[in-house]
């Protein structure tokens, strides 16, 4: 058994989708780690509908799937329809109040637009994780309601759980779409003074992004030029680049856009805002 699901495996990873086909066709005895393959190999190669159909055939098949299983199904869909129908299986199968999966969800429910069905998913979340609280920060952040991003953040320090550097991405990214220019300098100031993380070049950029949106173009320069050269990367610069064009600092954007595309000759963004 475990040669067969290894020969899937490789062949999985190598995209070869109809050799696959055949050698699950050909397994003398099939187990829920075979059936996961197969639908985990059809969701990473994009075919949503044969990984859809394959997970059917398994529950058809008198298998029970397990997290693994729902995990690729739920990842695996790219419209709302095929995502509704994968949450309404989570709950069918009993796996609702699976953090891992429901992260997942709302993840997907805010890729896809729906900030409502992501919401309703997190708040019937019993058992959240740093992931979870996250994730509906991130997705508030991205739908420009960085003040409900705040709410949620605060939700999610009194509950005991402590903010990674990813929540500090969504944090700022709020802060920016807001124009929350004081929180947005506290919080960064936070992420070493108060949670003892190291920020990275991400952070940096949004706390730019904040000032330059606010006018405060020096600021932004001298955040820049206190960053640890290990941190300074393109996207940095392009947030600087794009602050000074914003507000019309022309010869120090030319400096700036210079030596980004010293750094990164392929830097699109250099190119584009130069």
């Amino acid at each position: 058994m475990a040669a067969w699901t290894a020969m899937i495996t490789a062949c999985v990873d190598d995209g070869l989708m109809d050799e696959v086909c055949e050698l699950f066709n050909l397994m003398p005895q099939k187990n829920v780690g075979s059936w996961n393959t197969m639908i985990d190999g059809y969701a990473r190669n994009d075919d949503v509908g044969e990984a859809l159909r394959l997970f059917v055939l398994m529950l058809r098949s008198c298998f029970r799937s397990n997290q693994t299983t729902m995990t690729s199904v739920v990842t695996s869909c790219d419209g709302m329809v095929e995502l509704m129908h994968a949450h309404a299986m989570v709950i069918q199968l009993g796996f609702e109040h699976n953090t891992w999966l429901t992260n997942a969800l709302i993840k997907l429910y805010s890729k896809s637009g729906d900030l409502c069905s992501a919401r309703l998913v997190f708040e019937l979340l019993k058992s959240k994780d740093v992931v979870s609280w996250t994730a509906m920060i991130v997705a508030y952040s991205n739908h420009g309601h960085g003040h409900h991003a705040l709410q949620v953040f605060t939700r999610m320090l009194v509950s005991g759980i402590k903010p990674d550097e990813i929540t500090f991405v969504g944090l700022l990214s709020a802060c920016s779409h807001v124009g929350l220019v004081n929180q947005g300098r506290r919080l960064f100031v936070s992420i070493k003074g108060t949670y003892n993380l190291n920020p990275k070049a991400e952070h940096y950029s949004c706390l730019v992004d904040i000032l330059g949106r606010a006018g405060l173009v020096d600021e932004a320069m001298d955040v820049v030029s206190t960053i640890p050269p290990s941190e300074r990367d393109e996207a940095v610069l392009v947030a600087l680049l794009g602050v000074c064009r914003l507000h019309g600092d022309v010869a120090i954007a030319n400096s700036i856009g210079e030596n980004l595309l010293e750094i990164e000759p392929s830097s699109s963004g250099g190119y584009v805002l130069l």
